[in-house]
């Protein structure tokens, strides 16, 4: 099964470079660096953007509250598909443009992006993060690079970083304060 998400994930890479921002899924480490600022005693509505074949979602299920919702906004409709296979009641997913994020998902305590938003336009990105913005107080964000560091540093308030080396390839997660 694991195989068969990965080859998913580089076809999907290959016919949209431009939405999926890797060539695999996320490893262990990343997922667990990710999730780990995320308060999941509090947390009752969390936003994952851009969940691919879903590494994240799935630990995020597996750590958030029974009365918790993960609304999960992906781009990509085979993506979706499968994403809805995973059949946990809390899982909402939703097949749209996280441009449109509050229109989508009024609120949320947490937004989770894997979001390639160094690939995206500045206009792009800069809609998106408006949108979190409007949303959530905290926000993670991975990158492949310290690209978007400038970006998010410009943007908000709190912005804190950690270097996953346990991934291919390696990875740096943000968390940041609305």
């Amino acid at each position: 099964m694991a195989g068969s998400k990965t080859l998913s994930f580089i076809k999907q890479f290959l016919k949209h470079p431009g939405q999926v921002g890797a060539l695999t899924p996320s490893g262990k480490g990343l997922v667990n660096a990710m999730v780990k600022p995320i308060d999941f005693d509090k947390a009752r509505e969390i936003v994952e953007l851009g969940p691919g074949t879903g590494p994240v979602t799935r630990v995020l299920l597996k750590r958030m509250h029974p009365d918790a919702r993960l609304n999960v906004v992906e781009i990509n409709a085979e993506f979706c598909e499968q994403l809805r296979e995973i059949g946990d009641k809390r899982l909402n997913v939703i097949h749209g443009d996280a441009s449109k994020l509050s229109k989508l998902v009024p609120k949320a305590d947490c937004v989770i992006s894997g979001l390639p938003i160094v690939n995206f336009p500045k206009e792009l990105t800069a809609a998106i993060l408006d949108e979190i913005a409007k949303i959530a107080p905290m926000y993670i964000q991975f990158n492949y690079s310290t690209l978007a560091e400038k970006v998010l540093r410009k943007r908000f308030k709190k912005v804190t970083r950690k270097v996953v080396l346990l991934n291919v390839p390696p990875a740096v997660v943000y968390t940041v304060t609305v």
